[in-house]
């Protein structure tokens, strides 16, 4: 199990609720239960709980790095958290998770917080500075060239894929992905270009 060295942090559990949870990272590993100790979290408190653990340097850098960071992200929204964090209960602590798509990367600080060991981000946007962790691995590319370039280095069987909120901009449909990762998750919401309703039910007389 992963662990860190850093001063302790406390993680609210919610602006409704007082309580706090002291978390000595460098004494207790860090799982889902010490780390992230609240049942189904917001988007809102997940961001905060991770902000709150992000080292001061490593938030400045972000936040210096691009000049559309601080309209983009900031401690209440770090990105779409609460898919990730769900995830993170289902995929095992050994298995390498690859992130499609990572954004600024914040996410990579949960699944190092939940254990898990090795975590892989690829974005092609250049000129942006990510968050990192001990466990992270960052490429600066396309998901195509990455499977071309890099997935003969992993294990397929013991690998999670994760393509949440990011398009395949100019590379088609997610037909490859599903070609090449036996495990993988995809969610990209939209809505269709003319609105749905269902038909009303007319009752019929007896």
């Amino acid at each position: 199990m992963a662990t860190t060295s850093v001063s302790p942090v406390y993680v609210a559990l919610g602006s409704s609720s007082p309580e706090r949870i002291s978390m000595s990272l460098s004494s207790a590993p860090l799982n889902v239960n010490t780390a992230l100790p609240f049942h189904a979290p917001s988007n809102e408190e997940l961001s905060r709980a991770i902000a709150r653990i992000i080292p001061a340097e490593q938030w400045r850098a972000v936040m210096e790095g691009h000049p559309y960071a601080e309209f983009e992200i900031n401690d209440e929204f770090l990105g779409f958290l609460k898919t990730y964090w769900h995830l993170a209960q289902l995929i095992p602590t050994h298995w390498t998770v690859v992130d499609l798509g990572c954004g600024y990367n914040p996410q990579a600080w949960l699944f190092h917080l939940t254990g898990h060991h090795r975590f892989i981000s690829v974005d092609s946007f250049p000129n942006i500075v990510r968050f990192h962790t001990p466990t992270s691995t960052h490429y600066t590319m396309t998901t195509g060239d990455f499977i071309t370039q890099h997935g003969h280095t992993l294990n397929l069987k013991e690998t999670f894929a994760i393509c949440s909120y990011c398009p395949m901009w100019g590379e088609g449909s997610t037909a490859q992905l599903r070609a090449f990762f036996p495990n993988l998750y995809v969610y990209y919401p939209h809505q269709t270009s003319q609105p749905f309703s269902l038909p009303r039910l007319h009752r019929h007389p007896d």
